[in-house]
């Protein structure tokens, strides 16, 4: 990490101690969440342009310490959304909006010209923050092939719906004709933005873990059995140092996917399955591991571990879950195999 990312990184744990209180997300599994006055922050604050322009200094890994930081604090944010959103339209978001459950397939949303615009119908279900956006971002099939539409959030109908993660105010979102406008209908450009997007979310995920960890620490050092804290005794010891080796090569694989993605080198569409796999496995095991550790406490519903978890989970699902990238990765080491038997 350059001084200017560790810098970044440093004022937005600052920020976010501040602003996102251990009360904010525990509001959100009371029902009573919102956290639109911290989009607006985090807008003005240019934390949705970060490494979008080539020489803004953070690049994709200093987007990810931002993520990160989200995570260990469950702010309920727009950040990644945002990241994607902006890689696509070629500019930083200048109003609140949710990604509608991208995917280069489209997953049966289509979209069609109507005089000089588009109409979009369609069906999408768990899109996070979907109550409070101002508008969606979605992708479907236009004329056979996919595209990238942005949707006033007045044109959808909107409902509630339960999710894993409380703080995602997560939605069902229904488009019936409704007016769209075509930001990209580059495949390559949806493509390369929904693995920042993979890789941000890792991110996230790692950070969320990272504080489950930290908590199951405090404890082993504080709680004590037998006149000695827990932490003294081998089998918590090895417990909380896997759990740690977890977490550190968690957080490697995202930034090296991260710099690949920067750099443009030819491995990052590797680098990206691999850092979104081995997160979304490992960091549930790192906060399953710090459940273990605080024994019956940790799994009460007035503990904050479990909202953790809840991020974790959530995290790994986000742009396809630890199946759905190691199976693209056996495929694409399917073809370099197949290609180099070719040649040989």
């Amino acid at each position: 990490m350059t001084h200017e990312q560790l810098g970044l990184r440093s004022l937005a744990a600052e920020l976010l101690a501040e602003r996102v209180p251990a009360e904010l997300p525990r509001a959100y599994l009371e029902g009573h969440g919102e956290a639109t006055a911290l989009w607006d922050e985090l807008a003005e604050l240019g934390w949705y342009g970060v490494g979008l322009e080539p020489d803004d200094g953070f690049g994709v890994p200093g987007l990810c310490l931002l993520s990160e930081q989200v995570g260990r604090r469950l702010a309920p944010t727009l950040l990644v959304d945002a990241a994607v959103t902006g890689r696509i339209t070629g500019a930083a978001c200048e109003e609140h909006v949710a990604l509608a459950n991208i995917d280069l397939a489209g997953a049966e949303t289509t979209a069609v010209v109507d005089g000089g615009g588009f109409r979009l119908s369609g069906t999408k279900i768990g899109v996070p923050h979907g109550r409070h956006a101002a508008a969606f971002g979605v992708t479907a099939m236009l004329d056979g092939e996919p595209a990238f539409l942005v949707v006033r959030a007045s044109e959808a109908n909107v409902s509630e719906e339960d999710c894993l993660d409380p703080t995602s105010a997560s939605a069902r979102v229904v488009f019936d004709e409704a007016a769209a406008e075509v930001a990209s209908a580059d495949a390559e450009v949806i493509r390369v933005a929904l693995a920042v997007g993979s890789v941000a979310t890792a991110a996230e995920a790692v950070g969320a873990a990272s504080a489950a960890l930290d908590l199951a620490i405090a404890y082993a050092l504080e709680r004590e059995q037998f006149g000695r804290p827990i932490g003294s005794f081998q089998a918590v010891q090895h417990l909380l140092a896997e759990a740690h080796v977890l977490r550190d090569s968690s957080w490697s694989s995202v930034l090296y996917a991260a710099g690949a993605l920067d750099e443009e080198l030819p491995e990052a569409d590797e680098a990206t399955m691999i850092a979104k796999a081995w997160v979304s496995r490992s960091a549930r095991e790192v906060v399953e591991a710090s459940l273990q550790v605080l024994g019956g406490i940790g799994f009460t519903w007035e503990h904050d571990l479990h909202l953790f978890l809840r991020r974790v989970l959530a995290c790994g699902q986000r742009f396809g879950n630890a199946a759905h990238h190691e199976e693209r990765l056996s495929d694409l080491l399917g073809e370099r195999v197949a290609l180099t038997s070719g040649r040989s």
